[in-house]
């Protein structure tokens, strides 16, 4: 049986919030607690983080990687194609 992966599309450059998905709340980035509660599906069986190449994304990365979460970078403007890399 093929695993089941969350596939979670995050950038900094939101419009409306900037940099909302590293926004604290509670101690922890809103990332954080969006990919505690992924874990705690029976579902699920890994996460990863798509974000993209720019710069002002490094901050996910350096996130993903203090806490073993896969991160993969791609093109800030293909969305699709960063998802379905993410996934290979």
């Amino acid at each position: 049986m093929k695993p089941i992966i969350a596939c979670v599309k995050v950038r900094m450059g939101s419009t409306r919030y900037p940099g909302k998905v590293m926004y604290e709340v509670a101690g922890k980035p809103l990332l954080g607690h969006l990919v505690s509660r992924i874990k705690r599906s029976r579902l699920i069986d890994n996460v990863i983080i798509a974000t993209s190449v720019n710069k002002e994304n490094n901050i996910i990365q350096e996130f993903c990687e203090k806490n073993d979460i896969f991160c993969f970078r791609g093109d800030e403007n293909d969305v699709l194609g960063r998802t379905l890399k993410s996934l290979e």
